[in-house]
């Protein structure tokens, strides 16, 4: 592979999510208030958003880094914990 190529199809795409993420992140985690029932009537209801706890990443061989990177860097960033499981068929990366 070119290294052109690498970054172009790799690298970039990751930095680009990490970035994405950084900078939303905040208003996402941010408590949301919703419409509360008339049956709960004189109360408020909000939105709590709450990692689910362990996440598995199994890449590909075809692109290993950006594949894995990047689900990587959304399930961090919503609070999880996270397995990752490279490819057999792409020892080289």
């Amino acid at each position: 592979n070119h290294p052109a190529e690498v970054d172009l199809m790799e690298i970039y795409p990751v930095t680009k999510e990490i970035k994405h993420v950084t900078k939303h992140l905040k208003k996402w985690a941010k408590p949301r208030r919703v419409s509360t029932p008339w049956s709960l009537l004189g109360t408020s209801s909000w939105i709590h958003v709450e990692p689910k706890g362990v996440t598995m990443v199994m890449s590909p061989w075809n692109f290993p880094i950006s594949l894995t990177l990047g689900p990587l860097v959304s399930a961090v960033a919503a609070g999880n914990t996270c397995i990752l499981k490279p490819s057999e068929m792409s020892p080289h990366s």
